[in-house]
């Protein structure tokens, strides 16, 4: 298991445009990224920064990082940028040796 997370703040302008390019690249770009488990999308309710945290789950850091480096991934990058997206942030994960998969009670 490795999870990449991402974060940023929305857009200031054009809130119903982003919406559709993001719902629209969750199908046809993200879930096609090789070895994804699951995604996942969380907005701030806090109301601070980021606004956005966005959760990908990969079967392997090997994909994980496969998925950052693409050149898909730069693309969604480039657009949300050129949509008014700031303050992008990634970060890779590995699973713990220490419990490499969820506890539950």
């Amino acid at each position: 298991m490795a999870i990449v997370l991402g974060s940023y703040n929305l857009p200031t302008s054009n809130l119903e445009a982003y919406g559709k390019w993001a719902v629209g690249n969750i199908d046809s770009v993200i879930l096609k990224a090789p070895g994804i488990r699951s995604f996942q999308a969380f907005r701030n309710f806090l109301l601070n920064s980021p606004d956005v945290l966005l959760f990908y789950d990969f079967d392997t850091p090997e994909n994980a990082v496969q998925f950052v480096r693409s050149a898909a991934y730069a693309k969604l990058m480039a657009e949300a940028k050129s949509m008014g997206v700031t303050d992008l942030n990634v970060q890779l994960w590995d699973a713990s040796p220490f419990s490499p998969e969820p506890l539950r009670p």
